[in-house]
């Protein structure tokens, strides 16, 4: 589960459309190092906002989540429950989970949390 690479996000207030649009980097960089261009969606309902934050703020998250979940790999959850108790546990398998959704990932023959 490591080495995930992710297009950084960025999102903007579009006042002629009056959408909220979520930005990707290119490979084509300006002199700032980046080009923008909209890339996955906009959103113009009551919570356009908020999910354009969360989809901007997704591949950090998933860094923080991978570098949270690096304590158990390689543990069962029974090994994680006896060590760190059963709360830990469940939330060490639930940081797991959606690390493989957000990835794609399986976790490797012998990795169980």
């Amino acid at each position: 589960m490591s080495g995930v690479k992710h297009t950084p996000w960025t999102y903007a207030w579009e006042s002629e459309s009056s959408d909220w649009v979520v930005w990707g980097s290119v490979s084509a960089p300006d002199e700032t190092g980046m080009t923008w261009q909209p890339a996955i969606c906009t959103l113009s309902d009551s919570q356009g906002e908020d999910v354009a934050r969360l989809i901007a703020a997704a591949p950090d998250l998933l860094t923080v989540a991978i570098k949270s979940h690096e304590p158990y790999v390689g543990l069962s959850e029974e090994d994680i429950r006896s060590v760190y108790g059963l709360e830990e546990a469940k939330l060490a398998i639930a940081l797991r989970d959606a690390i493989t959704r957000a990835t794609g990932d399986r976790p490797e023959k012998g990795e169980q949390a």
